[in-house]
């Protein structure tokens, strides 16, 4: 199965796990704000992440859902062995 995801999505979803949650402002995967939107209603979509609240300027915050959490942390052990096979030697 190839994964519906973009590199940017990834690193998003990443951010996310590393930060606990990011706003608009907060998150540095996405250099435009309407390129990070997209991806939060990709993301949103699968059911990686949701929304926890507002800001005090009224920004939406968010954060993975158990299953973004899950994909999260499969994905980064996949990486690590992927790498692992590529250092060998052979």
């Amino acid at each position: 199965m190839v994964l519906p995801f973009t590199k940017s999505e990834i690193k998003l979803l990443k951010e996310i796990n590393q930060k606990g949650s990011v706003t608009s402002s907060t998150q540095k995967s996405y250099f435009l704000k309407i390129s990070f939107y997209l991806a939060i209603g990709k993301l949103k979509k699968y059911g990686l992440v949701q929304q926890n609240g507002v800001t005090k300027w009224n920004e939406k915050i968010w954060q993975l859902t158990e299953k973004g959490k899950k994909f999260v942390k499969a994905y980064e052990k996949l990486e690590k062995m992927l790498e692992a096979i590529l250092s060998e030697e052979g």
